[in-house]
């Protein structure tokens, strides 16, 4: 009899694991939604001479406070981040770093802030509650991940790895999509 319930109950459960999955696919979770004001980084400076930079131009680099927003329009979703955000819309003098509509698990290209061109995707998985946006810059093998993660209902991590060294920004909610 105890071998009976242990088998059902791992059946409700990988069940509820695939209907998580299935019941989640396509849609980015409201609370991953709205826009974040970028605070502060953690490992910056090893970030950058991972990708490369010499130590003089780390020293030099200071992130200015991006807006980082993501709503849901019709059956897409888009991404702005930049400078001069007004809600949902560019001001004039703004600082664009990216603005595409995309839809979940559907790969796209778009030039990015430093000229290149890439091919994004972003996905969601609901078991680890992270929201990735993967680059991979066109013509290479270079690729690189975004990963979304919320702290509390106010605050998200961003995390990017680069050959081994992880970066984190920091961000704090402003505002309700």
């Amino acid at each position: 009899m105890t071998h009976l319930v242990q088998f059902f109950f791992c059946l409700i459960l990988v069940s509820s694991i695939l209907g998580q999955f299935n019941s989640n696919s396509g849609i980015i979770p409201e609370k991953f939604l709205g826009a974040w004001l970028y605070e502060n980084s953690d490992n910056l400076d090893a970030y950058l001479a991972a990708k490369g930079y010499d130590e003089a131009t780390r020293k030099t680099i200071q992130l200015p406070k991006f807006t980082r927003i993501i709503f849901k329009t019709g059956n897409k979703y888009r991404e702005m981040i930049g400078t001069g955000l007004r809600g949902i819309e560019w001001i004039e003098g703004s600082k664009r770093v990216a603005d595409w509509t995309f839809e979940l698990g559907k790969e796209f290209s778009s030039k990015y802030w430093d000229g290149t061109d890439h091919k994004i995707l972003f996905t969601y998985d609901p078991v680890g509650d992270k929201l990735t946006e993967r680059h991979t810059v066109i013509g290479t093998n270079q690729s690189e991940n975004f990963v979304f993660q919320l702290k509390d209902q106010n605050n998200l991590d961003l995390h990017i790895n680069f050959k081994g060294v992880e970066l984190i920004h920091h961000y704090k909610r402003v505002a309700s999509h």
